[in-house]
Parts: structure tokens; C-alpha cells; sequence
């Protein structure tokens, strides 16, 4: 999926102007590779393992409507990270 929508892809993060202090939320079903791409392209990294965070889930829902976020912290390539 994310080899076929690669031109929305390129087209979508050309739109961003996101400035260093911004959250950025990508909301798909696919594997993240426009995220990924964005950070890669304008110099961040990620600095910590991902939390996940279960928005819509239970035994008498459809597995296949669950609903997960997952967080990953990242920085800057080259800024020192406080811990």
C-alpha cells in the first residue's frame, strides 16, 4: 500500500510546514512510511522506544475496528536529548 500511494505521499509532505516545537500525527492503517519519510528528509531521529496507546478496543468489539496510537519520541538529528 504505502508503494502505491507514494506520489499523495510526496505531494502531502511537500504541503507540511511543520516547525520545530510542532506535534505531527499521522492517521492511516499503513506502516507509517510517510512519517518516516518526513523525519528522515528533515533531519529528525527517533530517540526512544514507541508507547502505544489503545484509543477503542474491548472483548465485544471487532477486532478489525480496534483503534491503537503509537508514539514515538524523536529530536533533531544533533540536539542534545534531556533525560
Amino acid at each position: 500500500m504505502a508503494r502505491s500511494t507514494g506520489q499523495r505521499n510526496e505531494w502531502t509532505i511537500s504541503l507540511l510546514n511543520v516547525e520545530d516545537d510542532n506535534r505531527i500525527l499521522e492517521v492511516g492503517s499503513g506502516p507509517g512510511a510517510l512519517i518516516y519519510r518526513w523525519m528522515k528528509d528533515n533531519g529528525y531521529q527517533v530517540i526512544g522506544p514507541p508507547r502505544q496507546v489503545r484509543l477503542r478496543y474491548g472483548e465485544h468489539i471487532d477486532p478489525t475496528q480496534y483503534v491503537t496510537e503509537v508514539q514515538f519520541p524523536v529530536a533533531k538529528q544533533g540536539m542534545e536529548v534531556q533525560t
